[in-house]
Order: structure tokens, then sequence, then C-alpha cells
């Protein structure tokens, strides 16, 4: 089954613009841009629900999920609902992979979906989480998504713009996922288009976003690579991490899983540390106000709101988070590609 990206009449034209972090200065200034990937450049949303749409069938008519994938109410809900288990794990087992957490998320977003079937519905669509008690059919479906992150497609106007932002920036990804499914993704959708000139993923870091620590990861790496050009008074060839990782060996295991016995012991200490920035001629660009635009607001990072329509969860606390004063992006656009064509017309006035 195909989903299509929701386009409702939800564009959030009504929210005020805040306050800009940072001092608005002209798009032509930066010299990088760092990207949030997956519902910024992939679809992310459309590709959970398409991973649930199986078990969707068995739900009852008056279940808020029953039609997830053509109602954009019952879509908002079971995308909502994902999201509350993938942050909770990601807070509780920050160095676990991120096929782990989607393989988790996924059998507890099951659980609670299909928490009110009848007892004589087909006990194979009864997910549990306890492996003394194995569910072939859910499982196997949750390990299939958590593996599936290479396949998930990008928004229609991904590759075009990321093409023409690419003729005056250096492109750099700040991701949370793994390094294997980043890598997936570069030679799959991806593909033959898009290449960044640096890439940092959950995983290198040891936590998710919206953990300062990433950013601050980010920053320094920026910073060094800016210092050793400098110093060698020439510039880098732009030439790509495509291997998703990063130049420091910061003694982490590469399996990004050392707390997957799930004993809890990273969630004893706070989610993540505060972190002051560097300050880079760098953009950050992302759809989730949520993991990039409240910690760049905190961090004092420059940043552009990409608000596609009906994109991403937690749509209900947008209006709380502009009158609270907790994101200060500098722009909002509709699209990847209405952000690139304000780049490029910036570029050709000059």
């Amino acid at each position: 089954m195909t989903i299509q990206p929701r386009t409702v009449d939800d564009d959030n034209t009504d929210l005020p613009m805040p306050t800009p972090t940072i001092p608005n200065r002209p798009l032509t200034s930066f010299k990088t841009l760092s990207f949030d990937i997956y519902e910024t450049l992939i679809q992310w949303e459309s590709s959970i629900i398409r991973h649930f749409s199986p078990l969707l069938v068995h739900l009852g008519h008056d279940s808020p999920y029953k039609n997830a994938a053509t109602d954009p109410t019952a879509r908002q809900a079971l995308s909502d609902l994902f999201a509350k288990h993938e942050k909770n794990l990601q807070s509780v087992w920050p160095k676990t992979s991120y096929t782990v957490i989607l393989e988790r998320a996924y059998i507890e977003t099951a659980n609670e979906i299909l928490s009110d079937l009848d007892s004589d519905s087909d006990p194979k669509m009864v997910p549990s989480i306890n492996p003394d008690l194995p569910n072939l059919e859910v499982e196997t479906r949750a390990n299939n998504f958590g593996q599936s992150v290479g396949t998930w497609p990008p928004f229609p106007d991904t590759l075009s713009a990321m093409e023409k932002l690419s003729r005056y920036y250096r492109l750099t990804a700040l991701s949370n996922v793994d390094r294997q499914s980043f890598s997936q993704t570069l030679s799959g959708p991806l593909a033959d288009t898009v290449s960044f000139w640096r890439i940092f993923t959950a995983q290198d870091v040891g936590s998710y976003k919206p953990c300062h620590e990433n950013f601050k990861h980010l920053f320094q790496n920026l910073e060094r690579t800016m210092t050793i050009e400098k110093d060698q008074g020439g510039g880098d060839d732009g030439g790509d991490d495509d291997d998703g990782g990063d130049d420091d060996d910061d003694g982490d295991d590469d399996d990004g899983d050392d707390d997957d016995d799930g004993d809890g012991d990273e969630a004893k200490g706070p989610l993540c540390t505060s972190a002051s920035t560097s300050r880079f001629d760098n953009l950050h660009v992302a759809q989730s106000l949520y993991h990039d635009h409240v910690p760049c607001k905190a961090l004092g990072v420059p940043s552009v709101w990409i608000n596609r329509s009906g994109a991403g969860t937690g749509r209900a606390d947008f209006k709380s988070l502009h009158e609270k004063g907790r994101v200060g992006y500098g722009w909002r656009f509709n699209t990847l590609a209405e952000f690139a064509d304000e780049v490029d017309r910036q570029h050709k006035a000059l």
C-alpha cells in the first residue's frame, strides 16, 4: 500500500513568527546547512502508517486508528501514539541503535492499538514484548519495520531542492538514526542526487535529539574541520562521509546498543546535559519543533522551520511552543523547495 504525505488544511499559517534566536541575516551569509533528515527530507510518518496498515484492518470501526491510511485525524492519532513510545524508548536507552528503538516502539504501539480486540480474535494478532510469549506476526513485522529505514521515500521536492542548495552550501546531516540505517538511505532514496559533506548520527553521539549533546557534537566537529582548513590555508573538497560516521573515536561500541538488556540504567540520569555551542556560519534546517527547534532555541542556534503541511507529530503542541517562546527559528517555509527557491533568489540578487 502506498501512503502519500498528508495534505490537509493545518499548515499553521496562523502561528505568529517567533522572535529569532539570533537576529536574521541574509541567507547568503551562511556557509553550511545542517539538516534533520526524517520528516524533513524523508517521509517518516507515511512510512510508519504504511507498516501499521496490515494491523489496522483488524481494528473495530470505533477505533481512533482504524482509518489512519486515509483519514487525517486517525493518521495524526496513530503517528502521535507511535512518537510517544519512540520518545520514551530513546530517553531510556539513548545508546540503543535506532533499528531496535523502531522495533520496540512498533510492538508497544501495536500492544496499545490492539488492546481492545475481542477475545475470539486471531491470537496471532495479540502482540507481547515478553520474549516468553513470542508473537510471530507482530514481532516479525516489528523486525521488518526496524530494518526498513532505507526504503522510506523522500518527499517529492527533496531531491531537486537539495541539488539546488548544494550549489551554495556545504550540507551536513544531524540525524536521529544509526549509521547503518542512514547509509541505506544514502544508497537508496537519496542515491546519486544528495550527498553530505559531514554526517552525524545519534549512534555517533550516544544520545537522541532533542539532547543538547547532539548539537554540541555537530558544532565541535564543524569547528575542528574549519580550524584545520584555515591552518592548512585551503578548503576541503567537500568529500562525503558516506559511512555515516565522523572522525571521533568516542569509545562507544559501534553497534550503538550498549544498553540493550532493557534494565533501564540509562534512565537514572538526565536525558542530556546542557551545552554551549560555538557560533558558526551554519543554519539548521528541520521540520520537528520538539527534536530540533526547541534545542536550537535553548542553544542559540539559528534555524529554518520546514513546516510541511500535515507532517510530523505533536501538532497540538505547536501553538503552546510558540506562545511560551520555546522556539526561535528565523525563517518558515511550507516546503523544502520554497526554502531552496528563496536561497536561489537571494544569491542571484547579489
